[in-house]
């Protein structure tokens, strides 16, 4: 299952400026857990969003300009991802947390369940083009997904083969190989539900079509974060999750989950970061030729 093996990720302990994420309130909580009446908010100057614990379940947060505009017409959910942001303490210096991963997944309902962010170091409307082109996704999305890093041997116990567009279809049609438990090779439509245009809460996600022996029902949504003002980056946050069959939920312990998929979350987030950087040095060298050619 892509999802499974794609944006399955870890729960591992990570820090931060000597602090370990751990012991941030809302780090093993899910996002759509967080209540937001026990967070105060008040409108500040400056880039960032300040979080501030000032009880057992009582929280202070000051949105800077930047921000203000997305959290006042936000919905609800919308606003328990930024002060789950907050609470990590990325939307301090977002630029810093480009090599600092989390992620939060676990079992629920019959269902894994995952959450996971990523800073992008380019503007949203820098990122939509690339984001919207569906169709390359198989060129860099995939990029040494089903290579194990630091030349270690051995498989994963599913590798993801292909990631086709189909545009009149609007979908993905996948391809996985399961190594282990029930082996072999699987397709699936991933529908893909574009909101990349909303000017509030842009996001996209994918929905398996139909179910599988494997999988009864599979959603991943990616919302983006656009701040206003002259920042140069932008956040995505992905939710999602995947009932599959009972063998697979009973038997496949989350510890091999995040043992297996500890190295592809650092080279998925590196693939993404990498065709951001591509694109924004792109466009650089675009905005100094119009320059040239302007002076000429």
């Amino acid at each position: 299952m892509v999802k499974i093996v794609a944006f399955l990720l870890i729960f591992i302990p990570v820090s931060y400026a000597g602090q370990s994420l751990q012991d941030t309130p809302f780090y093993s909580i899910p996002v759509n857990d967080i209540d937001l009446s026990s967070c105060k908010v008040e409108m500040g100057q400056g880039s960032s969003i300040d979080f501030e614990k000032k009880g057992e379940k009582a929280f202070y947060l000051k949105i800077g300009e930047d921000y203000k505009n997305y959290y006042e017409h936000s919905s609800d959910y919308n606003k328990k991802i930024l002060v789950k942001l907050a609470s990590l303490g990325v939307l301090k210096d977002p630029l810093a947390f480009k090599t600092v991963p989390y992620s939060l997944v676990y079992k629920k309902d019959h269902a894994f369940n995952l959450e996971t962010f990523a800073v992008i170091p380019i503007k949203y409307k820098d990122a939509l083009p690339v984001i919207k082109e569906f169709s390359v996704y198989n060129t860099w999305v995939l990029k040494n997904i089903n290579t194990k890093r630091n030349g270690d041997k051995g498989k994963y116990f599913v590798d993801i083969l292909s990631l086709d567009y189909d545009k009149q279809k609007r979908l993905f049609d996948t391809t996985v190989q399961m190594n282990l438990l029930y082996s072999g090779y699987y397709k699936m439509d991933l529908f893909v539900l574009d909101n990349l245009e909303d000017a509030q809460a842009p996001n996209f996600a994918l929905k398996m079509g139909g179910s599988s022996p494997l999988t009864k029902s599979l959603i991943g949504t990616f919302h983006f974060i656009a701040p206003s003002g002259t920042q140069d980056y932008c956040l995505v946050y992905f939710v999602g999750r995947s009932e599959v069959n009972w063998t697979l939920y009973k038997f496949l312990p989350l510890a091999v989950i995040r043992s297996q998929v500890v190295e592809r979350i650092f080279t998925f987030l590196e693939n993404i970061q990498f065709r951001a950087e591509t694109e924004k040095e792109r466009l650089g060298k675009l905005s100094k030729k119009s320059k040239r050619k302007n002076v000429i």
